[in-house]
């Protein structure tokens, strides 16, 4: 079973749940060094680790605000970052009220529902969500899941 997809949406479960409390992430994917149990990393060692810690020292280095950083030491590394900054920043230029439906939208998946459970009407949702770039998120978060699903480390 692939699981390396799951980082991702561990992530932004934590972040949903954090809110507003900002983080920064550095994911880091190889091979361990260290065999640890299950439900500790202490003594944790190995490529994805270091790769991990790198990114979050680049995170921290950096100007401007951003979340997450990736590692696998592939070419692809840097697309997959430009994709993970460009959901960001789509993200987080959001209203409060774009988020909120997007947030309601997410969980309930049908614009009537979100509507009823915003308390608006359902054309005020689709005005918020086209906003809020929530198609556009939601497509760009579904390639970058399967490419992870279907990529070989």
């Amino acid at each position: 079973m692939n699981v390396h997809h799951l980082w991702y949406e561990v992530i932004q479960e934590i972040m949903e749940r954090m809110a507003p409390t900002r983080m920064r992430f550095g994911v880091g994917i190889g091979q361990m060094s260290t065999h640890f149990e299950k439900h500790t990393a202490i003594g944790a060692d190995g490529q994805p680790y270091w790769s991990a810690r790198k990114m979050l020292d680049t995170l921290k280095k950096e100007r401007k605000f951003r979340t997450i950083l990736y590692h696998a030491g592939t070419p692809e590394d840097i697309l997959i970052n430009a994709l993970l900054g460009c959901i960001e920043t789509i993200r987080s230029g959001r209203t409060d009220k774009q988020a909120a439906a997007a947030r309601v939208m997410a969980r309930y998946k049908r614009q009537e529902t979100a509507a009823s459970k915003l308390g608006i009407n359902q054309s005020a949702v689709s005005q918020r969500l086209q906003s809020a770039r929530y198609y556009e998120l939601i497509d760009a978060e579904t390639q970058l899941a399967k490419y992870l699903l279907n990529k070989k480390y």
